[in-house]
């Protein structure tokens, strides 16, 4: 985690420098004095590094606009050098105007993807016998309060409320956000709290859930959660039926028990759900014979190439989706939406139904 960190302060300089000689090269012919042309690229320099930070605190289309209109400049530029060195085409400085519109166009659609919600599902099969086929509605990420927005929420728990025959409601964390008030926190529990089902709804920390409020937070958060009877699982075992069970663990960022050290009983004939924000421990819970492990977290990335950078650097076992190792499924949510940037590029916003069949 710390050699990303310093790769990516690495890039920014890099990008700064970057900013420089492009505002220098745009300006050599508008400006003939070069200490005060240096001057200027500097200050534009300088500016533009600002805006991506700026524009994650103002939770605007602010920086992934940089981003992306950072790498379509490097593409052009490198391509209007490369044809005026080797064809000896003179390029239009206009034609950065295609950059520009690009990258807007891809943010606005950014915008609208991230606050557009779908249903994705996944079957898979239990190598244990249970009394019944099972059917689980997974939630994570909702980030309510921060950029997902009551609007949004009532749309998508519209078309949730639709779904029949839902066993178990799962919240695999971040639900809410460090800057969730208290009336959002009992509004989305409360609409939650009246999903139709038959076992009950789960819920286990995330690594945002109310880390602003520190310890009071909490407090109110597990009032909230006990008042709409979402069960909280804290490093802890929970046995739903005779032979279904979830283990819901505390946040990976945290300090928190062994795996193995929370399950109470041999789970050769009951199946078995590990519920972590985080996906983490792929192999230790396939070593003690856990069937489902659900996760988010990831946001698939929500900014490309996010998702490329998550799977090379190892940040996560994975960014996204449905795969099987050795005899457990593993699942991870993208997340209904996403963390501090209103704009998602990468997957889409989504609820997730896995259906368990024997």
């Amino acid at each position: 985690m710390y050699i990303l960190f310093l790769i990516m302060i690495f890039i920014f300089l890099l990008i700064g420098v970057y900013y420089y000689y492009f505002a220098n090269d745009i300006l050599k012919k508008l400006i003939k004095n070069n200490v005060i042309r240096k001057i200027i690229c500097i200050f534009v320099s300088i500016v533009l590094c600002f805006f991506w930070i700026f524009g994650l605190t103002i939770k605007s289309i602010l920086t992934p606009y940089m981003i992306y209109l950072t790498i379509f400049l490097i593409i052009f530029n490198l391509v209007f050098i490369l044809l005026e060195k080797y064809k000896d085409i003179s390029v239009s400085k206009l034609l950065y105007l295609i950059p520009i519109l690009l990258s807007l166009s891809i943010c606005l659609y950014g915008k609208y993807n991230i606050n557009n919600q779908t249903l994705t599902e996944y079957n898979i099969k239990s190598e244990k016998k249970i009394n019944k086929n099972l059917k689980i509605l997974y939630l994570s990420d909702c980030h309510y309060g921060g950029v997902l927005e009551k609007d949004n929420l009532d749309k998508m728990m519209s078309e949730i409320y639709k779904i029949k025959d839902i066993d178990l409601v799962l919240l695999g964390g971040d639900i809410t956000d460090e800057s969730t008030s208290l009336d959002e926190l009992k509004y989305i529990y409360g609409k939650l709290s009246k999903i139709n089902n038959n076992y009950g709804i789960f819920f286990v920390y995330g690594n945002h859930d109310g880390r602003s409020y520190e310890n009071t937070y909490y407090n109110l958060l597990e009032n909230v959660l006990k008042e709409n009877k979402v069960n909280l699982l804290d490093d802890e075992y929970f046995k739903v039926t005779d032979n279904i069970s979830i283990i819901g663990r505390k946040d990976f960022y945290y300090d928190r028990r062994e795996l193995k050290g929370i399950i109470k009983e041999d789970l050769d004939n009951i199946y078995t759900i590990l519920l972590d924000h985080q996906p983490k421990d792929y192999d230790k819970a396939n070593e003690l014979k856990i069937d489902l492990i659900l996760s988010g977290h990831t946001h698939a990335g929500q900014i490309f190439p996010g998702g490329l950078l998550i799977d090379m650097f190892n940040t996560s076992e994975k960014a996204y989706g449905c795969d099987k190792i050795g005899n457990l499924y593993s699942v991870v949510s993208s997340g209904v939406s996403g963390w501090r940037i209103p704009v998602r590029t990468e997957k889409h916003s989504e609820y997730v139904i896995i259906n368990v069949k024997n």
